[in-house]
């Protein structure tokens, strides 16, 4: 395909992969702040409840009072109060029986013909258990939110696998100022401790409200909230705080890995992908929940230069996160909980049918390109600071890339860093040639400094497209990475998305080359597919797990040719030996389809930093494929003319959100979903190295570049 054709190719395909990843940014609106190059974020998190069960906080039932109304235009609130504008029927978008049946129907129907690796995973306990969900009784739609959410992530593990509704997700995010961090001591013992750094970071971030914390605690601890950091958990709620942890493991969701569902539970800190000059200081599923499930937690502690064992209360404080405004109810359901029929990303769209109000849809949505993998967490985030970090250099920044240096005593030639929070921009759209341009100027700053050795340090990459990590590969390495994407996929070929390839390669209903089923994204044997080619002609039966699926043949996700402007060099900037990863074992998505390539390709070595002992860390989680959503295949299918097909997906009622995986991803014949990246060293973290980068980079290059 000529240059020029690409370039009018560049903003495609319309529909954004892992709506998950970009459209919740909502989230991120409102009340963030920068200080000091630090922000504050939180993983999207399951509550440390063992049980599903939500309170029901009856006050309101009866009442005259809209609780809804009572929490607008308030920052701080209690999560009692949340619970009460959630729990409220007049929010409620339909009775609950039917909003019951809606969901599961879509949520099922989704799942069984689209999401390509539903096949692999333990398809069968998932059913039985949405079974369950349709027979049990709920009191609202929030009880039936949480039971249903938490469900999927509960039985998939899977980072592309989620239900959101902006009616009850991240609207108000609860905080408890005490994260926590799994450390070592001196002995090498393992143990939970507040994070050393807890009271810096959040006094900053919290403002004011920092004095309900202190004023919370007991007798003598009373305004002594600073004490707390560094001190050693004993219990969490009368529990093993272990066991909490093994609790939330099994609830959060996100991550295929046991030792990376275990990390989300702590703070850490994170590369960011929106804000020039900053690093992201992750608070962690015990200190930060997107959902008010809990009032207030009992810790158990020993705090630093004592024996005494002592017992604090703390309550959990919920802030409303987007700093939006709603009036009452009413307002608050026709805005947040309802389906919107403006709003490609409840049910989709016809881009070709589109009324004249739909048109801003479709330019909004169109500059988003290629191909997606996996989540980009939709944190919300507020601002923090942390004490400075030593011996830092920045060489240049530019959105989600980061260039330092650092002070070396060792000899020989140094080392660069190379910080890559996501695979995209997260914040603000930033086109797919100036990312290329801006992974091209990082390599040149590092290059042309003189540094011969690099440590890519992808801790906390949310992922993002495949085809920038594809990018990165080559000029890292050079015209050697000559295939036109970094995996294969197969996708599901149910009867409906064989009506649909057809019909874009036979009747051309794809005229604009918008929609994700259009041939000419994909590659097969090396070559990019013709317009008119029907792939799914012929789908191929492949037997998992006791039962016949049918896919397409394997594909190839087709990338911009390295030829496009801007060209990588012709030379690569560095040899494979002169690279180390640095992962914290929560690099998603593309990112860990990224790491997996360079190790099966180049044998890239890696670090992951901190996790049990006793647990297998691995570099990267759920590599998965290209990911999609619900809203995604619809506009696939309403786009071409089937929306009112027999076969087509039901209309989703809520505002919801559904992600899956579209294509399962390849390298080889090894499914990527099925790969375990171990690495090659692991660091733990200490008091001395927690949430210090540069210290963990120095750990690395005297390992790797002696």
């Amino acid at each position: 395909m000529r240059s020029s054709q690409w370039r009018h190719r560049l903003r495609r395909p319309l529909v954004r992969q892992s709506t998950h990843s970009l459209r919740p940014c909502d989230a991120d609106m409102g009340l963030k702040t920068t200080l000091g190059g630090w922000l504050l974020s939180g993983a999207v998190a399951g509550s440390l409840a063992s049980t599903i069960a939500v309170r029901q906080d009856t006050e309101t039932e009866g009442s005259t009072v809209d609780p809804c109304a009572a929490i607008s235009e308030v920052e701080w609130v209690s999560p009692k109060q949340v619970r009460a504008c959630y729990t409220y029927k007049g929010i409620q978008v339909a009775p609950i029986e039917k909003v019951k049946d809606n969901v599961l129907d879509v949520i099922s129907q989704t799942l069984d013909q689209y999401h390509a690796t539903y096949p692999y995973q333990n398809s069968r306990k998932l059913a039985n258990e949405l079974t369950r969900i349709k027979h049990s009784h709920y009191k609202n739609g929030f009880e039936l939110h949480v039971d249903i959410s938490q469900t999927l992530k509960r039985e998939l593990q899977d980072g592309n696998v989620y239900y959101k509704d902006t009616c009850y997700d991240d609207n108000f995010v609860s905080y408890i100022p005490t994260p926590l961090a799994l450390l070592q001591d001196k002995q090498g013992r393992e143990g939970i401790y507040i994070a050393p750094d807890a009271f810096d970071v959040l006094s900053a971030a919290f403002g004011d409200e920092i004095e309900t914390w202190q004023n919370a605690l007991p007798g003598k601890l009373k305004g002594k909230l600073a004490s707390l950091s560094g001190a050693k958990v004993l219990k969490i709620n009368n529990k093993d705080p272990f066991d909490v942890v093994e609790e939330n493991a099994k609830a959060t969701g996100r991550y295929q890995s046991l030792g990376s569902r275990q990390k989300a539970f702590f703070a850490s800190y994170v590369s960011d992908g929106e804000v020039n000059g900053g690093d992201v200081y992750v608070m962690g599923d015990f200190a930060q929940q997107t959902l008010p499930l809990d009032d207030s937690v009992t810790l158990t502690i020993q705090r630093n230069g004592t024996n005494l064992v002592e017992t604090i209360t703390l309550p959990y404080r919920a802030r409303n996160e987007k700093g939006m405004y709603w009036s009452d109810a009413k307002h608050y359901r026709s805005r947040y909980c309802v389906a919107q029929d403006l709003d490609e990303h409840s049910n989709g769209q016809d881009i070709y049918n589109a009324s004249p109000s739909d048109d801003s849809l479709v330019a909004r949505a169109a500059p988003f390109s290629h191909w997606q993998n996996a989540t980009i967490e939709s944190r919300p985030r507020g601002g923090g600071q942390i004490p400075d970090q030593l011996d830092i250099l920045y060489i240049w920044q530019w959105g989600p890339l980061v260039v330092r240096s650092f002070d070396l005593y060792t000899t020989g030639p140094k080392a660069a860093v190379l910080s890559l929070g996501a695979f995209t921009y997260t914040r603000n759209f930033i086109d797919y040639q100036t990312l290329r341009l801006g992974i091209l100027n990082a390599l040149d700053k590092i290059h042309n400094a003189g540094y011969t050795r690099l440590i890519l340090d992808l801790s906390g990459n949310q992922g993002g497209e495949h085809c920038l990590g594809h990018f990165l590969e080559r000029g890292l390495f050079g015209p050697k990475v000559n295939t036109p994407g970094p995996f294969d996929v197969i996708l599901r070929a149910p009867p409906l998305a064989q009506t649909v390839v057809k019909s874009i390669a036979e009747n051309n209903t794809d005229p604009d080359e918008w929609l994700n089923y259009n041939p000419i994204y994909f590659a097969s044997n090396g070559a990019e597919l013709p317009g008119n080619k029907n792939y799914l002609k012929k789908p191929e039966k492949r037997y998992i797990n006791g039962q016949t699926v049918e896919y397409s043949p394997k594909l190839t996700p087709f990338c911009p040719p390295f030829d496009l402007y801007p060209q990588p060099p012709a030379e690569a900037y560095f040899k494979p030996k002169d690279v180390v990863i640095l992962s914290d074992g929560k690099c998603l998505g593309a990112c860990a389809s990224f790491v997996h390539g360079l190790v099966k390709r180049h044998k890239v070595k890696t670090v992951v930093v901190g996790g049990k002992k006793n647990v297998q860390q691995v570099v990267g989680s759920s590599p998965g494929g290209m990911a999609l959503d619900f809203a995604g295949v619809k506009t696939n299918i309403r786009s071409t003319g089937f929306g009112k097909h027999r076969l087509a997906l039901p209309h989703l009622i809520t505002d919801g959100y559904l992600g899956i995986t579209w294509g399962a991803g390849f390298i080889g014949n090894d499914l990527l979903d099925n790969e375990v990246l171990k690495p090659d060293w692991v660091i733990q973290p200490t008091i001395d190295n927690f949430n210090s980068p540069v210290t963990i980079w120095k750990e690395i290059d005297k390992k790797f570049f002696k």
